[in-house]
């Protein structure tokens, strides 16, 4: 599910004075919906327990600390690169 993560998603944020969310809310809704049912599998917890007790039971990050995570090491992979890589150039530009 989280295949080049760091290609297309954008952690969802509210920004000032908005109502809303931008960013990838969709995208994190579903992947909640399936993180749910993949730890109520493990854990074989009624369907009525909170997520974040499955998580703990199940030794899993919340999903969205997950994706986080996972978009942080693509960004310090990036900003590491080194000078004779083809990307180099463009990530210090976009720093």
């Amino acid at each position: 599910m989280t295949y080049a993560l760091d290609v297309w998603y954008t952690p969802p944020v509210k920004p000032v004075g908005a109502k809303r969310n931008s960013g990838s809310v969709a995208a994190l809704r579903g992947m909640q919906k399936a993180h749910r049912v993949a730890t109520l599998a493990i854990t074989g917890a009624l369907r009525t327990t909170p997520n974040d007790i499955l998580d703990t039971h199940a030794g899993l990050l919340p999903i969205e600390l997950t994706l986080l995570k996972i978009t942080h090491r693509a960004m310090v992979r990036m900003c590491t690169l080194p000078n004779s890589h083809p990307l180099h150039r463009i990530v210090k530009n976009a720093a």
